[in-house]
């Protein structure tokens, strides 16, 4: 993947963008920062910037891996459930644990 310009390139606002990415908090287009690829010679850039400044005239954005739909992503969400669940129950039990504390009543006590 290339992530530099070009020798005889001089603009340095594209030059910064190629190398540091987004120079900015309002540019919000996460398009220019994806990986781009050449049409006609197949080189890979980091960058839209990187691709400008490389004289590249063709270009398209790289395919990028669906994460919704993989696996590695659906066994997260239910960890994440699951640790959501065992937090409840954990939390109510404290809770019963503070008031039956608080009241000094039996109600919450096993015998």
């Amino acid at each position: 993947m290339i992530g530099l310009c070009h020798n005889d390139f001089l603009d340095s606002s594209i030059i910064r963008k190629c190398l540091f990415g987004q120079s900015s908090p309002n540019d919000t287009n996460v398009k220019n920062y994806l990986p781009v690829s050449s049409v006609l010679t197949n080189e890979t850039y980091q960058n839209r910037f990187c691709a400008y400044c490389n004289l590249e005239q063709e270009i398209k954005v790289s395919q990028l891996p669906d994460m919704s739909r993989s696996s590695t992503c659906r066994h997260h969400q239910k960890r994440f459930v699951i640790y959501i669940k065992l937090s409840s129950l954990t939390g109510l039990a404290w809770l019963f644990g503070f008031i039956a504390e608080i009241s000094h009543s039996d109600i919450f006590l096993s015998a």
